[in-house]
C-alpha cells in the first residue's frame, strides 16, 4: 500500500467508523472481511478501490454484469478495449476468489500469449502497484502463458486446439469467438468448466450443496456474418434468454462510445473508413452482424458456402495498366486452362439514384470437369449512375485484361 495515506484514494465513498476495535489485528480482520464481501458484490469498485485503476462508465457496467451472469457475450469495436477489460476482470476474479482457475482461449497461441504479455504483464502491472503485489510469477510454456497469484489462483492463456483436452477452469474466456471452430469450442473448450471447486466448507453437510461462485463463460468478439454459427447458435439465443430474464448478458459497444469516452480519435475512425469496404466498416465500427434482410431473395448462408475460390481477378486501374503495359506477364493475368470458356456479363443501367438499378459486370470462368463445368465467379462490380462512356471503357478494360466472350 502507499506509505502516505493521502495517496490512497478510494473510488467508493466511505464514512469513518465511530467505534474501532481496540485490538488492531481484530479490527483489521473485521474490516477486511467486510470489504471482501462488498468487493465481491461490486468487482468494478474493487478494480478502482484496491487496484487503483479508474474505469469508464460502460466498463463498470460490463465488469459488474460479467460477474453476475454465468454466460456473457461482449461484441466490441475498434478501440473499445475488449482485451484490456477482460484481462482486468480476470485479475479481479483471481484476487477476490482464491484458487480460481481462469482459462483464456484464443484462435492462435501467439494471440493468447500476447494477451498476457501486453495487457497483464505490461499494461495492468504498470498501472497497479497492488496487482504486482498479488502476482507470484509469470510462467511461459511453448503453447501457453500463465499468471500465478499468491492466493493459489491462476490465469492461463492458450490456443484452442484438440491438444487442450483435460484442462479445467472456473471461468472460461473465449477471445475472438468467431475465429474458433465450432467443434473445438463445444467439444474441447466448454468442457473445461466441468469442474466444481473444492472449498473446505463443503465438508460440512449443511453447506455441501452451497456454491459461492458459479462457473462462468465469457465470449469476446468483433461482429461478423449472420450466417456464422456464433450468431445463430450463441448470439441470438443469448439475447432472447436475456430478454426473458435468464442468467445471460449480451452487450454491443459501437465505436461512437469509444470516441465519446476518448478511447479512439475521430480521425482514426475516418482512416479505417477509407481502408475498409462498407460491410467491414459496419461490422468493425457499429458492432453489427451483417446479413440479408427479411425480404432478401437470396440467403447469405447459401452464397457464403460457395465462396471458396482463391484465384480471383481484380481489373487493373489506369495506373496499374501504365506501370505494367510493357510486361509480358502482368500481375492480374490468370492462365487459361484447356477447354476453358470465359464470359463477361453486363447488366447496364444509366440512371442514378437509390431507386434505380445499378450496372453490374460479372466475369465467369467455365472450367471443364468431366461432363460438367466448374463455374467460378472471379469478379463482380456494381456502379450507380456511371456515364455511358466510362461504362464502355470499364467493359473494355475487363475484356482486354481477362480475354473472354461478351454476353
Amino acid at each position: 500500500m502507499p506509505k502516505n495515506n493521502k495517496d490512497w484514494e478510494f473510488y467508493t465513498k466511505v464514512k469513518k467508523r465511530r467505534t474501532i476495535h481496540p485490538n488492531k489485528q481484530k479490527a483489521y480482520e473485521k474490516s477486511l472481511s467486510e470489504w471482501v464481501v462488498f468487493w465481491r458484490e461490486n468487482p468494478h469498485r474493487f478494480a478502482q478501490d484496491y487496484l487503483g485503476i479508474r474505469l469508464k462508465w460502460f466498463q463498470e457496467l460490463i465488469l459488474y454484469e460479467f460477474d453476475k451472469k454465468t454466460n456473457s457475450i461482449f461484441i466490441g469495436t475498434r478501440g473499445v478495449g475488449k482485451s484490456f477489460l477482460i484481462a482486468l476482470f480476470a485479475c479481479c476474479m483471481a484476487i477476490l476468489y482464491p484458487n480460481s482457475k481462469i482459462v483464456i482461449v484464443c484462435a492462435t497461441k501467439g494471440q493468447a500469449i500476447e494477451l498476457i504479455n501486453s495487457k497483464i504483464e505490461k499494461e495492468l502491472c504498470n498501472m497497479s502497484v497492488m496487482l504486482r503485489k498479488e502476482i507470484k510469477d509469470f510462467e511461459s510454456k511453448q503453447d501457453e502463458k500463465t499468471v500465478r497469484f499468491k492466493n493459489g489462483s491462476f490465469i492461463t492463456a492458450t490456443n484452442a486446439s484438440v491438444n487442450r483436452r483435460g484442462k479445467r477452469a472456473t471461468i472460461l474466456i473465449v477471445d475472438e469467438a468467431v475465429q474458433l471452430d465450432k467443434l473445438i469450442l463445444e467439444q474441447v473448450c466448454q468442457p473445461f468448466l466441468n469442474n466444481i471447486p473444492e472449498y473446505s466448507y463443503r465438508r460440512n453437510p449443511k453447506y455441501s450443496n452451497y456454491s459461492e461462485y458459479e462457473n462462468k463463460t465469457i465470449y469476446l468478439t468483433s461482429a461478423w456474418l449472420k450466417a456464422h454459427y456464433f450468431y445463430q447458435d450463441y448470439y441470438i439465443p443469448f439475447v432472447k434468454k436475456m430478454a426473458n430474464g435468464k442468467d445471460n448478458f449480451v452487450i454491443n459497444i459501437p465505436v461512437a462510445t469509444s470516441i465519446r469516452e476518448g478511447l479512439i480519435s475521430e480521425s482514426r475512425v475516418e482512416e479505417l473508413k477509407e481502408q475498409m469496404d462498407s460491410i467491414s466498416y459496419l461490422m468493425e465500427t457499429e458492432a453489427v452482424f451483417f446479413g440479408e434482410n427479411a425480404n432478401a431473395f437470396f440467403n447469405l448462408d447459401e452464397i457464403d458456402k460457395c465462396r471458396r475460390i482463391t484465384n480471383v481477378f481484380y481489373p487493373p486501374t489506369s495506373v496499374d495498366w501504365i506501370n505494367e503495359k510493357s510486361k509480358q506477364v502482368k500481375s492480374w493475368d490468370i492462365p487459361k486452362v484447356d477447354g476453358e470458356i470465359r464470359v463477361l456479363s453486363a447488366d447496364i443501367a444509366l440512371q442514378a439514384g437509390a431507386k434505380n438499378d445499378n450496372s453490374i459486370y460479372s466475369l465467369l470462368r467455365l472450367i471443364p470437369k468431366g461432363k460438367t463445368w466448374k463455374k467460378e465467379l472471379v469478379c463482380m462490380e456494381s456502379y450507380n449512375g456511371l456515364q455511358a462512356e466510362f461504362q464502355a471503357l470499364r467493359l473494355k478494360t475487363c475484356r482486354t485484361c481477362l480475354p473472354c466472350k461478351i454476353r
